[in-house]
């Protein structure tokens, strides 16, 4: 640190001009660049670092930071919730598919009042369920049978290979539940 007066040149820091004893002005208008790797204060118009050679003018290396992790995290978890979700849909619908296969569901128009239906009437739904979707099965005298379920009236209409005509073989029973209550007809089909 050059001396204002006289030149001469003086240790950082020093109050007074060690030849002349003038005042030296402020340390902090005089002082060089602290170094960004170790720290300690280094003369000023010097590139390197004095302590550990390090560069005074370029800017250090910005660490990695944190925040990346945290969005890699999110990433996985969004991506192993979009795998759960698929997974959870795809047994939906193979459950759903399995489910129809073996059961199938229909709602009839046109029946008129449930609430008044007789056995003759759920053997003629009956039968016409079967000539529409089981047409093998269309000459086949049906079995009725009435019952309350949960207070809900309910008829079962069988058609089974019990009531086939002699030397035919029919694979399957069928059986259609009418809940009058629900004003729903369920057909079951069993080996």
């Amino acid at each position: 640190m050059k001396c204002p007066k006289c030149g001469n040149e003086n240790r950082i820091g020093a109050k007074f001009c060690g030849k002349c004893g003038t005042q030296m002005p402020p340390a902090q208008s005089q002082k060089g660049q602290e170094c960004p790797q170790c720290g300690k204060q280094n003369r000023a118009g010097i590139r390197y670092c004095e302590y550990c050679g390090a560069s005074l003018t370029e800017l250090p290396a910005k660490p990695v930071q944190k925040v990346k992790r945290k969005r890699r995290k999110w990433v996985a978890a969004l991506f192993l919730t979009g795998i759960l979700i698929t997974i959870v849909c795809v047994g939906a619908v193979l459950s759903y598919q399995y489910l129809t296969t073996s059961e199938q569901f229909l709602r009839l128009p046109n029946i008129g009042d449930w609430s008044t239906m007789t056995a003759e009437d759920a053997e003629s739904i009956g039968l016409h369920v079967i000539q529409q979707e089981y047409p093998e099965l269309a000459d086949m005298e049906p079995s009725i049978q009435e019952s309350q379920l949960m207070g809900h009236r309910i008829y079962q209409v069988s058609f089974s290979p019990e009531s086939a005509l002699e030397g035919e073989i029919i694979p399957m029973d069928v059986i259609i539940t009418i809940d009058t209550e629900e004003e729903t007809i369920s057909v079951f089909e069993s080996n």
